[in-house]
């Protein structure tokens, strides 16, 4: 057996696997399937994790829209009118952006972000993980389509899926007395 030198480096050494546990444990930490499937979650009990996007992912659309006035332009032998003005729109969901799910089946999950934003992301056959898949988006009537094609993962909290289990096993029968 080892003995410290003094008990201050016991206590540091202590400290440091405490602080190492706290934040791994409040780190939003990928969502695997294993944990899906061990844990038996129904859709209801998804929807009461907190999720979270663990790269950022850029959306962008192009559209017309009537120019404020219309300019005549001369091009070589003739004059155009330009009537419409093209504009790009860019959709940025940041790394770590929260969201809630809104939907789940066995080898997908709907997660709402917010503004409109909702993200399908699935399993595929022999992933472990809940992968992006969305490649377009439609918000207001305008369709962005995917910019950013990293390997966007679900992220989620361990402590909002240990809470849950907990909670099931919490029930208590209400007895009955004796006539």
């Amino acid at each position: 057996m080892r003995t410290f030198r003094n008990v201050s480096q016991f206590f540091r050494i202590w400290l440091l696997i405490l602080l190492v546990l706290f934040v791994g444990c409040k780190t939003p930490q990928p969502l695997t399937v294993d944990q899906v499937r061990n844990y038996r979650l129904t859709e209801e009990e998804m929807k009461g994790i907190q999720y979270y996007l663990s790269r950022e992912v850029v959306f962008s659309t192009v559209f017309k829209r009537p120019a404020g006035k219309s300019k005549a332009v001369e091009a070589g032998q003739g004059v155009f009118e330009n009537t419409f003005e093209v504009e790009k729109l860019v959709l940025r969901i940041r790394k770590k952006t929260p969201g809630v799910c809104v939907a789940a089946k066995d080898n997908w999950i709907q997660v709402d972000f917010g503004g409109g934003v909702v993200l399908t992301f699935e399993n595929r056959e022999g992933m472990r993980y809940y992968f992006l898949n969305t490649g377009r988006l439609t918000i207001d009537g305008l369709n962005y389509r995917r910019q950013t094609f990293n390997s966007a993962r679900l992220l989620a909290k361990a402590a909002f899926i240990v809470n849950i289990v907990e909670k099931r096993g919490k029930k208590a029968a209400p007895g009955r007395t004796v006539d």
